[in-house]
């Protein structure tokens, strides 16, 4: 869940089912509800948003946006990545 506090900006989830790279398989096949077909859609385009703009550029990003305090925390079996951060108030 996402705190609707007023310095909370952003949570951003990627789902990798199967690990890295994304291939739908490990993590699908051992949940078994749905992820593998979610992988064998999403993951070509998630694996491509990763080559083009690896973790650390995205953390440029943030930051570039004037966000602090930016997070990241990899999900057990490396299953997703979220990134969180806070952006003080004007």
């Amino acid at each position: 869940m996402v705190s609707t506090g007023p310095a909370v900006v952003g949570r951003k989830v990627v789902v990798q089912p199967g690990g890295d790279p994304v291939d739908g398989g490990a993590v699908g096949r051992l949940l078994r509800n749905g992820w593998q077909e979610v992988g064998d859609f999403l993951g070509g385009s998630i694996r491509d948003l990763w080559e083009r703009h690896p973790l650390g550029r995205q953390l440029e990003w943030w930051h570039a946006a004037g966000l602090h305090r930016v997070e990241v925390r990899r999900l057990s079996l490396g299953a997703a990545v979220v990134i969180w951060g806070r952006k003080s108030q004007i």
